[in-house]
């Protein structure tokens, strides 16, 4: 789509820096950030710079430095494990939680060019994530279809609607969607809870109704990510090395999320469907 995309990753696992950058691991067993690519060139117009920049950066001394990534229009904020674990723990800072808002709200952050900020937050209703919901003008909340997940909805539409009752009307986040997530379709449980969904009054309109279906392909790939394997894929649109019906069904959800974040007219226009230039799904 030629999309200027940040990913901030606020989540200790780490997955998406391990998946994009690299990551490696300190002597307490977290993970941390290499070394800046850039970082002499960072060194000569800040001499504080200790060679790696992460998200935590945000919370202490609101400096950061995001990575490139082999994508040209895709950079990259990765967390500081042992760090990010602090502030996750905390529950309840409005310092913390405006930290991400008040960051994104600065006039140069606002001319760094992204079209698309996406923060991947913690599984938990923590400072970062309450942070994330502050700052966020979506959320995408993914969901398992199982009994733990389905029944902490509520809690999390909760915190949207509470923090947009402290924000002026044309600020309020909207919920993009409920995704589900590992999706096993020959599973009974599984397939009661997306019916459920579909009929619900509430979540219904909020229901991706393309499934992250829990794939081998996707299952490999994580765990040679974790492993440090250097070996394709690093991500599930590689058309190359990632099979092409896991590819689509990925590629299904992501355009319906682009979509309801965008606007269809905005995508289509990416897409210069109608034109002959690309037809989605052929």
């Amino acid at each position: 789509l030629g999309l200027n995309v940040l990913v901030v990753d606020m989540d200790e696992q780490a997955n998406l820096s391990l998946r994009y950058i690299g990551m490696k691991k300190n002597e307490t067993g977290n993970w941390i950030p290499l070394d800046h690519p850039e970082k002499e060139e960072i060194k000569e117009e800040d001499p504080n710079f200790i060679g790696y920049s992460s998200v935590t950066d945000l919370f202490s001394t609101g400096i950061v430095y995001p990575y490139p990534t082999k994508h040209e229009n895709l950079t990259l904020l990765p967390p500081h494990g042992g760090q990010i674990k602090k502030i996750a723990a905390i529950h309840s800072n409005e310092g913390v939680q405006s930290v991400l808002y008040n960051f994104f709200n600065l006039p140069d952050v606002q001319e760094m060019g992204w079209d698309l900020v996406i923060i991947d937050t913690p599984p938990s209703l923590g400072a970062l994530t309450l942070s994330a919901i502050r700052a966020a003008t979506h959320v995408l909340i993914p969901c398992i279809m199982e009994t733990k997940c389905i029944e902490g909805l509520p809690a999390v539409i909760a915190k949207v609607n509470m923090e947009n009752r402290k924000k002026n009307h044309n600020e309020k986040t909207v919920i993009a969607g409920i995704l589900p997530t590992q999706f096993k379709k020959n599973q009974a449980l599984h397939n009661e809870y997306f019916d459920y969904l579909k009929n619900h009054n509430t979540y219904s309109p909020l229901l991706i109704h393309t499934p992250m279906y829990d794939r081998s392909d996707i299952r490999n790939m994580d765990e040679r990510i974790k492993d440090q394997v250097d070996v394709p894929p690093i991500s599930p649109f590689d058309k190359s090395t990632f099979q092409a019906k896991n590819r689509r069904e990925c590629e299904a959800w992501c355009l319906e999320i682009l979509e309801r974040v965008m606007g269809k007219e905005m995508i289509d226009l990416k897409l210069n469907r109608g034109q002959g230039v690309m037809s989605y799904g052929a």
